[in-house]
């Protein structure tokens, strides 16, 4: 798939949300996943693809992929550290490509309004979940019938710790 230089000067460079697991740093910038081994901040994987669009949160799973919150085109992505997509999740519950074209670059165009916008990816068990900011609650990637309803306000992480799931809202407010 085609790189995207941060660099260049339509390429979105903002940091969004990470995660650290052990000796690795998962962040992400508006377009790309990265992973960078701590403490020294050697970089291991740069992922960008054209279905990077609006990315949130990265975070890596137990098979040694990673998911990755693409809001503007409504997924969750599996995707190796090589760039391989492995599955893709609307978290509308609708088929991955019936409002896009699998065959745009969509990391350089704005597909507002967003209808769900998965912000976090967490995990119960071996469980994938999304929070959706439209919808103020966490979805079951792979059962969307199991909804976890937090909030009427917009809601962002979905951070599990010491057994609860701690939710936090835009307004900086823990639901």
């Amino acid at each position: 798939s085609p790189d995207v230089d941060p660099a260049d000067e339509e390429a979105a460079i903002s940091l969004q949300a990470s995660t650290i697991d052990g000796e690795r740093l998962y962040t992400c910038t508006e377009s790309e996943a990265l992973v960078y081994r701590l403490p020294d901040f050697e970089q291991l994987a740069r992922v960008s693809l054209p279905l990077f669009n609006d990315v949130h949160h990265v975070t890596p799973t137990r098979a040694g992929t990673m998911l990755v919150a693409s809001a503007g085109l409504e997924l969750v992505v599996e995707v190796t550290l090589d760039g391989d997509v492995v599955r893709l999740w609307n978290v509308l519950g609708e088929d991955p490509w019936e409002r896009f074209d699998p065959d745009v670059d969509y990391r350089h165009v704005s597909t507002k309004p967003h209808r769900g916008h998965p912000n976090y990816v967490f995990h119960l068990g071996d469980e994938p979940w999304a929070t959706r900011f439209h919808q103020g609650d966490a979805v079951s990637l792979t059962d969307p019938s199991r909804r976890i309803p937090v909030s009427d306000r917009r809601i962002h992480d979905g951070i599990v710790a010491g057994g609860r799931i701690h939710f936090s809202v835009v307004d900086g407010t823990i639901a």
